[in-house]
């Protein structure tokens, strides 16, 4: 059973769930058929907020570092899939909601590493949609593959601007 949510867990899923908003509106712009379920992102954000509160009593830190943030939000947005459809319920319309909810679940988790995903070789984007989509991904493996991405990345940049 979790534990219960303090006063300031309960602001920051508050604050978290009006990013997401904000990501979502500026994600979708180019996609039709979908929107975003507030029952089910507060449930998302819910979820993540308790995983990160064990990850943080089991391992004595303060703070999760932001691999670990987009790894586990990436993961419970894939698992809860906040993103809905407008349309009918097609088998079409449900595979493009599976996958809309892991591209928006990394979209997040590039902003909060600040990657840019049009600068990403398109393979490494395809190998973490596929593994979220079609593998048992956990957060603590997200997080690591994060952290190897963003270094790598930004590696990349400083090596293009010299």
């Amino acid at each position: 059973m979790p534990k219960e949510l303090t006063a300031d867990d309960k602001k920051e899923i508050q604050r978290r769930m009006a990013v997401l908003e904000d990501l979502f509106d500026e994600w979708r712009q180019s996609k039709d058929g979908i929107c975003l379920n507030s029952r089910r992102l507060l449930v998302t954000v819910t979820s993540w907020r308790h995983d990160l509160n064990r990850l943080k009593d089991f391992h004595s830190i303060a703070v999760p570092d932001r691999h670990k943030d987009a790894a586990f939000m990436a993961y419970w947005i894939a698992k809860i899939q906040p993103i809905q459809s407008v349309c009918t319920s097609t088998r079409t319309s449900q595979v493009h909601l599976a996958t809309s909810n892991i591209e928006f679940g990394l979209h997040y988790a590039y902003a909060r590493m600040e990657i840019r995903a049009s600068n990403l070789e398109r393979t490494t984007h395809r190998h973490l949609s596929y593994s979220l989509f079609y593998r048992s991904f956990q957060p603590e493996l997200l997080a690591l593959s994060f952290y190897f991405l963003e270094t790598a990345y930004h590696a990349n940049c400083l090596r293009q601007a010299q």
